[in-house]
């Protein structure tokens, strides 16, 4: 439920904050997607903004726990 009304409130503006946005830009292997956290629950999602009208593309939805949640990303994104 908690990461389903994230979700929602990203989908309104997924550009990074620094364009008016919510999310967090990453860097690195994962720069040009962003993360949205979820501090009560140590949730991150990270998502890579599809530059349309339409589509944001979520990459994972996981538990920060020893970074697990960008290493997996990162191997999603090198695998596209």
């Amino acid at each position: 439920m908690e990461v389903a009304k994230a979700i929602d409130k990203v989908k309104e503006n997924p550009l990074p904050i620094q364009e008016g946005g919510y999310g967090k830009p990453l860097s690195g292997k994962l720069a040009g997607c962003c993360k949205i956290k979820l501090k009560k629950s140590g949730i991150r999602i990270v998502y890579k903004i599809e530059r349309t009208e339409t589509e944001m593309k979520i990459i994972v939805i996981g538990l920060r726990k020893d970074f697990e949640v960008y290493k997996l990303a990162e191997s999603r994104i090198d695998d596209t």
